[in-house]
């Protein structure tokens, strides 16, 4: 069977990353985003693809993101760790291990945001 061209990506944002003992790095959020990313996305392409479809997309956007990097997978238990992603050979490497694994079918990457600068209303002379 061919590999998949696109994955199903679940964005976290607006939350938190807890470790713990068991899958060490855990993203939650109130409101994670799904959506199909191609496997052969540039690393802008992504960013600008999270930021069309962040509810906040008219006043933050993304400044960092994070991929939810499998480690270890042992006794059924798969083991993460965070790594942040910065260019396009970082995003390749995130896609090539969602790949090679096949008991994985998604992937996670928690976004951190900022803020986007307003125009300040100019005041009456």
């Amino acid at each position: 069977m061919a590999p998949p061209k696109e994955i199903v990506t679940v964005i976290h944002h607006n939350g938190h990353i807890a470790d713990d003992l068991v899958q060490e790095s855990v993203y939650t959020c109130t409101n994670p985003i799904f959506i199909y990313v191609s496997l052969s996305i540039m690393f802008t392409q992504l960013i600008q693809k999270i930021n069309n479809h962040l509810p906040t997309r008219a006043t933050e956007k993304v400044a960092q993101l994070l991929f939810r990097v499998p480690i270890s997978f042992h006794q059924g238990q798969i083991h993460y760790i965070s790594a942040q992603l910065q260019d396009n050979d970082d995003l390749r490497g995130a896609m090539e291990t969602i790949l090679q694994n096949p008991q994985l079918n998604f992937v996670e990457f928690y976004v951190v945001t900022d803020l986007i600068p307003q125009p300040q209303p100019s005041s009456p002379q």
